[in-house]
């Protein structure tokens, strides 16, 4: 992946699924000592975006960081207002949004071989 080749190149490690006290957040990044958490998530509704900010803001705080990543996978058909990338200050820890827009029909719908038409020589 292409985390893991940017790892290799600085010399960095991975964790998923790490614990942090009461949860587990989905992947902390340590390079040269420096440990970056990012949660990722499929937008669901407005209200799990907004969840997963807070979950991510306790999981930085438990782990004694000042910074996390929320990273969100959004259906181009979502036009939700609040459903936007941010840099913003929840529950005293900065969280940084970014989301990355797909098209569920183009991008995981396989496509399909079209039926040629036998002709008998």
């Amino acid at each position: 992946t292409f985390i893991n080749a940017f790892l290799g190149i600085v010399r960095g490690k991975s964790y998923l699924e790490a614990h942090a006290d009461l949860g587990r957040t989905d992947l902390v990044i340590n390079v040269q000592g420096h440990e970056q958490v990012i949660e990722a998530k499929v937008y669901q509704n407005i209200t799990q975006f907004g969840d997963g900010k807070v979950q991510l803001a306790y999981y930085v705080n438990h782990l004694g960081l000042k910074v996390g990543y929320y990273l969100v996978f959004v259906d181009s058909e979502v036009t939700h207002t609040k459903v936007l990338e941010a840099d913003e200050i929840i529950d005293g820890v900065r969280i940084k949004t970014y989301l990355v827009r797909f098209d569920m029909d183009k991008d995981f719908t396989l496509p399909r071989k079209k039926k040629v038409a036998k002709t008998k020589k």
